[in-house]
């Protein structure tokens, strides 16, 4: 069984949607360390004057995990607004911004919460089929850190094979996914080109971008980016 995992991040780039993709099982690391500056309550969309930040303002202690943070609901409310003004005109906006503003109409308060459901909702308009499970809900805390704990997190969940992401190959100890059976695979992920508005094409947007402007051709654009790597 090939895993993935990965913290629960704010409607995030495409190329955590390949990982998935790639995956028979994806891991919401929700109780992994918020990192200050990362993308679990921020992201990036497309605006007719360029990139444009999404910034979801937060509660947080040094050291809690990302599953212990809170963020401001209501905030969600203007990042939909701006949103439907930057995609307003894209082909594929009638067909599904109502499914797209649910992602927004949320009144809870726990990020990683509602991170892991926006994620789950956009994987079901990909018709992506991978399992999605949350680490806390069968582990609620680790003791272990670093490639130990993404070994230990492969065992729980049975699976055999690991795919990381290909900048870290220069970090992981790929020692301890060998001494624990797991073979240790990179994602090799080459960013796609594909058809948007407002000028030149920019990367590493949103996956709201890529389904307002291509869908249903976003499966296979994510299909056709790459694959994976051995160490």
């Amino acid at each position: 069984m090939i895993c993935s995992i990965h913290q629960p991040n704010y409607i995030p780039y495409i190329g955590l949607f390949h990982k998935i993709l790639l995956s028979d099982i994806f891991i919401f690391y929700d109780n992994a360390q918020y990192t200050k500056g990362d993308f679990h309550n921020r992201n990036t969309i497309k605006w007719p004057n360029g990139p444009i930040l999404l910034s979801l303002p937060v509660s947080v202690k040094m050291g809690q995990a990302i599953n212990e943070v809170s963020f401001t609901y209501w905030s969600l409310d203007k990042h939909w607004k701006t949103i439907e003004q930057s995609y307003k005109k894209s082909k594929f906006y009638n067909q599904f911004s109502g499914q797209i503003k649910s992602i927004f109409d949320y009144t809870g308060t726990n990020l990683a919460a509602y991170n892991i459901r926006s994620i789950k909702i956009l994987c079901e308009l990909l018709w992506i089929s991978t399992q999605l499970v949350v680490l806390s809900e069968m582990m609620p805390s680790m003791t272990s850190s670093s490639s130990e704990a993404l070994a230990d997190i492969c065992a729980l969940y049975w699976s055999d094979t690991y795919i990381s992401w290909s900048w870290w190959r220069w970090y992981i100890d790929s020692s301890i996914f060998k001494k624990a059976n797991v073979a240790l695979k990179f994602q090799d992920f080459h960013h796609p080109t594909y058809v948007q508005l407002w000028g030149d094409f920019i990367p590493y947007m949103s996956i709201i971008d890529l389904i307002f402007n291509e869908w249903p051709e976003s499966i296979g654009i994510l299909k056709n980016s790459w694959g994976i790597l051995d160490i």
